[in-house]
């Protein structure tokens, strides 16, 4: 058995950006932070922050651009994704993504 399921909370790091494919389905992308913050054994704090790339698909694209902006936090239920493609000066390469599934709550800022 195996399992591919991901789970972020984190902040937008750009607005969604929503197309539509050739046959109509919406598409959004945008990119996710997550930071860690953790004490090191020299005693200092530290801060560790991870981008993700991440696609939405359907109704729930629409709903990103009404609802999301750059800093918004969100919850994030989904599996990841990957595609291969070529580019002009390289070989063939491999891109990740999280591919989210109906379940993205976005929460209040709390700053605001």
């Amino acid at each position: 058995m195996s399992i591919n399921k991901i789970i972020l909370v984190g902040n937008l790091g750009r607005d969604p950006e929503v197309r539509a494919t050739a046959s109509g389905l919406s598409v959004c992308n945008f990119s996710l932070a997550t930071t860690e913050r953790y004490q090191g054994r020299d005693g200092q704090r530290h801060e560790q922050t991870e981008w993700h790339n991440i696609v939405v698909w359907g109704k729930q694209a629409e709903l990103c651009r009404t609802w999301l902006s750059v800093g918004a936090e969100l919850v994030l239920d989904g599996a990841e994704a990957s595609a291969i493609f070529s580019g002009r000066s390289c070989g063939p390469r491999r891109a990740s993504a999280l591919a989210v599934f109906p379940r993205a709550h976005a929460r209040e800022r709390s700053d605001v």
